[in-house]
């Protein structure tokens, strides 16, 4: 989220891609000022609870024999391991939150929980393994160790080959955003271009399986 000055300081660096809430236009490193082409690659995105299919075939199982570990409702998530992963540092403060925290706050289901649930729950999320990637995060969530927590264009791929599925009915629009972002005085070297257009295309591809996964409502 805030490393646009690599585009300033190290001239090696032709294209970048963040993940924040934009406002890359324009970057300076001390008196020095770059206009920057900030492209967003997708316009909007959801984050959802994904497990394995193995972990929510264990958890229908052991829900048989005991409520301890159902998995039917937001509360029942505190009886789950949560892998964790951090949200873009703040440009201002660089504090860095994390994603279960920010997302539990977002949901009109979790505001309608008494206080006590919503207090055990939050707590719950920052006791899961913190991990520095989301592709790390993806790959415990597919080896049957816990839900993750994860955005919808990163496991297209994952939910269609059914090594990941939603657990939970609920989601909710992400806040942040994927970016595209290089010099404006490079706009027109044939090395950015071409770059620049097959991320692109990989893009599109992207928002077109996951549009027609959102037909069928489970995305």
């Amino acid at each position: 989220e805030n490393q646009t000055h690599d585009l300033i300081k190290d001239t090696s660096i032709d294209v970048v891609l963040r993940y924040g809430k934009g406002g890359y236009e324009q970057a300076s490193s001390g008196t020095k000022k770059t206009r920057l082409h900030a492209e967003k690659l997708w316009e909007e995105t959801y984050l959802f609870p994904v497990c394995s299919p193995t972990y929510l075939r264990g958890v229908a199982t052991a829900s048989r024999k005991s409520t301890e570990r159902s998995l039917q409702n937001l509360t029942d998530l505190s009886t789950h391991t949560l892998l964790r992963l951090p949200l873009p540092p703040d440009r201002e403060t660089g504090e860095v939150g994390e994603r279960w925290q920010a997302w539990l706050n977002s949901l009109a289901e979790f505001k309608a929980l008494g206080e006590s649930d919503q207090t055990a729950l939050l707590a719950h999320a920052k006791k899961g393994p913190f991990y520095s990637h989301e592709h790390l995060a993806i790959d415990t969530a597919k080896s049957h160790h816990g839900i993750g927590l994860a955005l919808d264009v990163l496991v297209i791929e994952d939910l269609l080959e059914k090594k990941l599925v939603r657990p939970l009915a609920i989601r909710s629009r992400d806040p942040y955003s994927h970016w595209l972002l290089y010099r404006e005085q490079d706009a027109q070297r044939a090395s950015v271009q071409a770059f620049a257009q097959w991320i692109r295309e990989e893009a599109a591809l992207s928002l077109k399986t996951l549009s027609t996964c959102r037909s069928h409502s489970w995305a």
